[in-house]
């Protein structure tokens, strides 16, 4: 994101992600910083007061730093109450860019949604099936427990990929945490994705499985789990993958294997 100059940017939060390049917390607040700095002269900054408050030092003076302003109240079609951040953010930038309040907030109720972000897919012997991106311990949680939330009562399976050996080692008690918080009823751990990644931690998935405890199994392979879900597919009202390598072709390897 070095590469782009923009006139706005929107920045929601400066959690520690990619520690395989940012190996701390400290260098992916620095980069963030250089980007912001990026901003057009008398450009815009939208952000929370807490990302502001923790590079304010950082930024430069003629940079116009705007706070998100709380639209919780906004209807939306999209599961998960932390989507009103987002849309929070989109009406703060329409507000500074002088558009059309209520047809903006009218576009945002009627959004449907993007690929891979609680993206219903279809279902299979009337088995409700979604996908998402997740990768982070807290981002899996909250997208997890939104659709658990918004089908109260239903029994939900998580399928979930780990993203590269190096993220789940460095945030591997936080991922423990977040999966044994999770409002589902059971999770399927498949064997990591090292993406760009060489390692041979090929026990890693198993390990967090059983860190998890009762509700969690190590599954093996994408092809193993989808097998495992289409003979389980009876217990379950909703099926929930989620990672960003190969899980997303979890629904069509089960609705295919049938």
């Amino acid at each position: 994101f070095l590469n782009y100059f923009p006139d706005i940017a929107i920045v929601l939060n400066l959690a520690w992600d990619h520690p395989d390049f940012f190996s701390t917390h400290k260098k992916l607040l620095d980069s963030y910083a250089n980007f912001i700095n990026n901003i057009k002269e008398k450009g815009k900054l939208i952000t929370t007061e807490e990302v502001a408050s923790a590079l304010g030092g950082k930024i430069r003076k003629d940079i116009q730093n705007i706070t998100i302003k709380d639209q919780q109240t906004l209807e939306l079609s999209l599961i998960g109450n932390f989507r009103k951040e987002n849309a929070s953010a989109a009406l703060t930038l329409a507000q500074a860019l002088n558009l059309n309040i209520e047809r903006s907030a009218k576009s945002l109720s009627d959004f449907p949604g993007l690929g891979r972000r609680l993206e219903y897919k279809g279902k299979i012997k009337n088995i409700s099936f979604y996908d998402d991106y997740a990768v982070q311990p807290y981002t899996i949680e909250k997208t997890a427990n939104a659709l658990a939330e918004k089908y109260n009562g239903k029994t939900i399976l998580l399928v979930l990929e780990p993203h590269t050996y190096s993220r789940v080692k460095i945030y591997f008690k936080y991922f423990a945490s977040s999966l044994t918080n999770t409002k589902v009823n059971q999770i399927y751990v498949t064997d990591v994705y090292a993406a760009r990644e060489k390692d041979h931690a090929v026990n890693l998935s198993e390990k967090l499985a059983g860190q998890i405890g009762n509700k969690a199994a190590y599954t093996g392979t994408i092809n193993d789990s989808a097998e495992l879900v289409r003979r389980n597919l009876g217990k379950y009202d909703i099926v929930l993958s989620m990672g960003a390598g190969d899980v997303y072709k979890l629904y069509d390897l089960v609705k295919n294997g049938q």
